[in-house]
């Protein structure tokens, strides 16, 4: 179900949405009536069943967001509550619209993801999830792939890089410091291995910092300026070994033209989820527009992927620019960099549609968060192959 970028003539999206938004609602009601309960229950003046109240009403709006109560970031006598999508990315746009939908509801604070913590609260917060004392662990930043950093964790008494108990300790004890964005956003390759001496290896104490460093060193090799003012840009073609049979995402594609290889590395071939923020200082949200190629452009205006290219490019201006195109085993595609997503996609679909080109068309976003967004260029189009 699409939230961040709904198309209404889908009416039977539409009636999901709003079906979605009642659960929200209704969930936000019985929250803000039971506050005063969890005052009590979390002072241990009163005691009840608050795991069942949360998937009685947040599970109508869906069964995989997450939740987690807190003490209070701003106010040290409130409460902090997390909905956190956790590992199911594509959630982000309906917890994003949960959060958006909530009243004020006195001593509470939300959070759309665990934030970082001080270091005094890694050891219990290990014991609480794990059911174990922190082992004693140290950590290495490096550089990783497709602008991430790895992170290496030397745990006493692990027992080789495939130990579960110390992955899940380091898993802890990086998302309890650095927070889930980070985590989720940054991190590329999370290991562990025994101890012993490693060139870098910092405390727990200087994980922050460090992963700030590194962060930030990332962060200055970002293109100065955006996608639509590099001026003649340079291109790469790169030759991908397409699967067969395949028709999501760009799995057919044989041949790409782009003028961002970072973007493209980072789109293909990687399992690592991709964030645009990771590739752009400047908000730019990377897209791209499929074309069902199996009968062609004849009935279009274009006479083939360039002029659809160019037409885009026209219809952009400043909210955004193509930056490079591929072609597959029957699908084409068209890469953007988008400054402006809300003012682009418009602009997009009508210009397209103004070009008559294939009913089988679509918008669709390379970031882990809007996996299950796109738009079809036409009103009531079909759906993209998922």
């Amino acid at each position: 179900m699409r939230i961040r970028f709904p198309d209404d003539t889908d009416a039977r999206e539409k009636a999901a949405r709003a079906k979605t938004v009642r659960a929200i609602d209704a969930f936000w009601k019985a929250l803000r009536k039971k506050a005063d309960a969890l005052d009590a229950l979390f002072s241990g003046k009163k005691k009840w069943d608050l795991p069942r109240f949360m998937h009685e009403k947040l599970g109508p709006v869906d069964r995989r967001l997450m939740w987690e109560f807190g003490s209070g970031l701003v106010k040290k006598s409130g409460h902090r509550l997390v909905i956190t999508p956790e590992s199911e990315l594509a959630l982000s746009p309906l917890r994003d619209l949960l959060l958006s939908r909530a009243p004020k509801i006195p001593r509470f604070e939300l959070y759309p993801a665990r934030v970082p913590d001080s270091l005094a609260m890694v050891a219990p917060t290990v014991e609480a999830r794990l059911g174990h004392p922190l082992p004693a662990m140290s950590a290495v930043v490096t550089k990783g792939e497709d602008a991430t950093i790895d992170l290496l964790f030397l745990v006493e008494g692990c027992k080789g890089k495939d130990d579960a108990d110390a992955e899940a300790a380091a898993f802890v004890v990086a998302e309890t410091l650095l927070g889930e964005e980070i985590l989720s956003r940054d991190v590329g390759i999370l290991a562990v291995a025994r101890p012993g001496k490693a060139r870098g290896a910092v405390a727990l104490a200087k994980l922050r910092p460090a992963v700030k460093k590194a962060l930030a060193a990332r962060d200055a090799k970002k293109p100065r300026h955006p996608c639509t003012k590099t001026g003649a840009a340079t291109y790469t073609l790169f030759k991908v070994e397409p699967e067969k049979g395949a028709a999501t995402a760009q799995d057919d594609l044989v041949v790409g033209l782009t003028r961002r290889t970072d973007v493209f590395r980072a789109t293909h071939g990687n399992s690592t989820p991709f964030f645009s923020e990771r590739f752009s200082r400047h908000g730019e949200t990377f897209a791209y527009v499929k074309i069902d190629g199996a009968k062609g452009l004849e009935k279009s205006a274009y006479e083939d992927r360039e002029d659809v290219e160019d037409a885009i490019t026209r219809a952009l201006g400043k909210h955004g620019a193509v930056i490079g195109g591929g072609t597959g085993l029957r699908y084409s595609y068209v890469e953007l960099a988008l400054m402006d997503a809300d003012a682009a996609l418009p602009r997009i679909r009508e210009e397209l549609r103004r070009g008559k080109l294939p009913k089988r068309s679509w918008i669709l976003f390379h970031d882990a968060t809007l996996a299950d967004e796109w738009l079809p260029i036409y009103p009531n189009g079909p759906r993209p192959p998922r």
